[in-house]
């Protein structure tokens, strides 16, 4: 394993798995300029590599169910039953098939994530080698893309602009999105928002890592600063405004002092806000472009026409754009996952997603607020931090329950979060004590 992502106590088999799923997941997802996936067969690919590596770790299983695992009952019976609700959404829907079929491509591998995730005695460790990972991948995405903002040749295939740069028969292109001189670059993910929520999530990750001293300070600056320059190059709005809310939230939630946190909590909103005053005020075009929401407000005005015409049942689980947008001729997606979700499932499945997402995140910062030791708060303030963004950046954009990463990483963040050994409260790390006090 490189050293990078070496870690120096055991990856136990479930942590492997893990990071086999979540990395395999994030190479399968890249795209190239059209949009179309880089491997053929992806879907299939992405699927056998999640049920397979689940498959042979879950050989093993072993779900603890002490007092201290007892919220990761709950947060499990929310999600089998959202699970349950979204097949059952089959039998009113105008597209059952496709509902059924959405609903097992989206649920199976959560929950599949969820139980890995409960049954890992060592997640601290799994935590650690992932985050690594996630970083490493999305510094290289930022890489390509800003080398190809500055050094690719700019061209036109199949009616969007590209920039490639070609070594002999080796060529990388990118797809650009806006209008010069504030083009949006997309690297290898063929969006520039989802290039966004991707630095939005490894962001939060750097920072803890360099903070607990998981990587060395001059790689962890060089890496904030190539995954910044990137950010700012996607242009997107939703997704540097996650950004700042993640670190933000990082940086508050890892202080102890109140007063501290409070000043930090201001100057933040502060910056933001200047800084959005002085992007907005650079250019009128900018300015009018800041705001314009890209025509979400009509594709939100017909979803929530939906919602009250069937506010308890829903059209159907994942077919949202099949079943209210295509209709008045919209061919996007619904770009606010709470918005799809409360149309798709009624205010029933709504309220359970939003309860087992608020549930977590809760119980995460009680039990971070009992822990002294630094590199556990470190980790359960990232794990936090991403969740909180998240909750934000989904209003603007609907990548959660989708098939696909962030969904299967959200369902980790959370299990992961509440898992007893994160806070030292676990069978391991009491032996772990014990055998320390021994040794003294």
């Amino acid at each position: 394993m490189p050293r990078f992502l070496a870690s120096s106590r055991r990856v136990s088999l479930e942590g492997f798995a893990l990071f086999v799923i979540f990395m395999g997941t994030c190479v399968l997802s890249l795209r190239s300029p059209s949009r179309a996936y880089l491997i053929p067969y992806t879907p299939y690919i992405m699927l056998a590599l999640q049920l397979g590596a689940s498959f042979v770790a879950l050989g093993g299983l072993r779900l603890r169910l002490g007092k201290t695992y007892k919220p990761m009952m709950m947060i499990l019976s929310l999600l089998v039953f959202l699970t349950i609700l979204s097949l059952g959404s089959a039998s009113w829907s105008l597209y059952p098939e496709l509902v059924i079929q959405r609903s097992l491509l989206v649920f199976v591998p959560l929950l599949l994530v969820f139980l890995l995730t409960w049954s890992d005695p060592n997640p601290r460790t799994t935590f650690v080698l992932v985050s690594r990972g996630l970083v490493l991948f999305v510094s290289l995405l930022s890489a390509v893309g800003v080398f190809l903002y500055f050094f690719g040749t700019q061209g036109w295939v199949d009616g969007a602009r590209v920039q490639v740069f070609s070594i002999g028969p080796i060529s990388l292109a990118q797809r650009l999105m806006g209008v010069p001189p504030f083009l949006r670059i997309s690297s290898l993910t063929g969006n520039p928002n989802t290039l966004a929520l991707w630095l939005a999530v490894s962001l939060v990750l750097t920072f803890y890592l360099l903070h607990s001293r998981r990587i060395s300070r001059s790689l962890g600056i060089l890496v904030l600063a190539l995954q910044g320059l990137a950010l700012l190059f996607t242009f997107s709005r939703t997704g540097i405004i996650t950004s700042f809310i993640g670190v933000a939230a990082y940086s508050f939630w890892m202080g102890r002092n109140v007063a501290l946190r409070r000043k930090q909590l201001v100057s933040g909103v502060v910056l933001l806000v200047l800084a959005i005053g002085v992007f907005v005020a650079r250019n009128t075009s900018v300015a009018s472009s800041f705001f314009d929401l890209n025509l979400r407000n009509e594709i939100w005005t017909h979803l929530f026409d939906s919602f009250r015409e069937k506010p308890i049942r829903g059209v159907g689980f994942g077919v949202s754009s099949e079943a209210v947008l295509a209709p008045n001729g919209i061919k996007a997606a619904g770009h606010n996952a709470h918005l799809q979700i409360l149309v798709e499932i009624g205010l029933p499945g709504y309220l359970a997603f939003l309860v087992t997402w608020l549930m977590g995140l809760t119980i995460i910062r009680r039990r971070a607020r009992k822990v002294y030791v630094l590199e556990q708060r470190m980790a359960l303030a990232g794990i936090s931090a991403i969740l909180a963004s998240l909750l934000i950046h989904q209003l603007a954009e609907g990548s959660l329950l989708r098939y696909g990463f962030i969904t299967i990483y959200w369902g980790y963040l959370l299990g992961v979060g509440i898992h007893p050994e994160m806070q030292g409260n676990g069978p391991v790390a009491s032996l772990e004590a014990n055998l320390s006090l021994n040794d003294r």
